[in-house]
């Protein structure tokens, strides 16, 4: 394969937290490795791991030199990735997580899009399976129009598929933006989007290019509500430092219906309202004025799971 750089194409660095990834971590990478858009190096950021994730990735380095591992204790994927565009000393930056894999041709797609629409900034649709690799679905791009504002809006409700595992962008980019807020624990990828967005053009590939791996793990909420709403406050914050105020309300809104939502599931009822109120305090939209009315109804729990379960179906 004839390098990128010598036909004057821009180079790639390709960043990975890996934390307790051994199931997953080989397939990501073999993923990487298989582009038809070579990439110049990639960086694994082991993570503190306790699995065998590291002697499984130290096993691909052997094999192939452009395979950087540098090993951390565990500080959460912020650092981690911080850590490798830092380091990285390509053209263009482009993440991905241990446990999601790529087409063979995102890349090119990707990358031959910011060429030809002289952007700086790309994200892919993606197809999302269970842990068992079966198909759940199919996350792509509802968005009204290219705008920045409708942009950061669509990105702060989830109708984008901006998150790291589609992300490609110039790595000149970092010496005007700040890096990942290794304080937040969540949310921490969307204030960094809604940044990079809001300086440089954005293209959006209508492409499928990304296999996300969706399991109990990946769903943040889940994990901490505490630490949820901390992060809230942290990225809240940022977006105050940014210059970004006016996208707080929409930003706490989603949080907070989305906690609703969370304790919804799990039939704690009194503590959905509590935070389904806060979230119309915020912001008032359709989504959580609904949510808020089902809650105040008899029989709310047997009313919430039966429209659950209508969607999922």
């Amino acid at each position: 394969m004839i390098s990128n750089s010598s036909l004057n194409r821009p180079t790639v660095s390709v960043v990975v937290p890996v934390y307790n990834a051994e199931k997953y971590i080989e397939g990501c990478v073999k993923s990487i490795l298989n582009q038809t858009y070579k990439v110049s190096e990639i960086f694994l950021i082991n993570d503190g791991s306790i699995d065998s994730s590291l002697e499984i990735i130290s096993k691909l380095a052997s094999e192939d030199d452009r395979i950087k591992i540098i090993s951390q204790s565990n500080s959460g994927p912020s650092k981690a990735r911080n850590v490798g565009i830092l380091n990285s000393t390509s053209d263009i930056v482009a993440l991905n997580d241990a446990d999601d894999e790529w087409l063979a041709d995102k890349l090119e797609k990707q990358i031959n899009l910011l060429l030809e629409k002289e952007a700086k900034v790309s994200f892919s649709n993606l197809r999302i399976i269970d842990l068992h690799g079966n198909d759940v679905g199919e996350h792509k791009n509802d968005i009204f129009s290219g705008s920045k504002d409708d942009i950061i809006k669509a990105l702060i409700y989830c109708n984008l598929t901006m998150m790291t595992s589609t992300a490609v962008f110039y790595r000149n980019l970092i010496s005007e933006i700040d890096l990942f807020n290794e304080e937040a624990r969540h949310y921490e990828d969307v204030i960094f989007f809604i940044n990079i967005t809001s300086k440089a053009k954005t293209v959006l590939c209508t492409d499928i290019l990304v296999v996300r791996r969706y399991h109990a793990e990946s769903t943040s909420i889940s994990l901490n509500v505490r630490n949820v709403l901390h992060s809230s406050d942290v990225c809240s914050q940022d977006l105050i430092r940014l210059g970004h105020i006016k996208y707080i309300p929409y930003f706490r809104s989603y949080i907070f219906f989305a906690v609703a939502h969370f304790y919804m599931r799990l039939g704690e009822r009194k503590k959905s309202i509590k935070y389904s109120f806060k979230s119309i305090i915020a912001r008032p939209s359709l989504n959580n004025m609904s949510l808020f009315f089902i809650l105040c109804l008899p029989f709310s729990s047997q009313i919430f799971n039966k429209i659950i379960e209508l969607k999922r179906s």
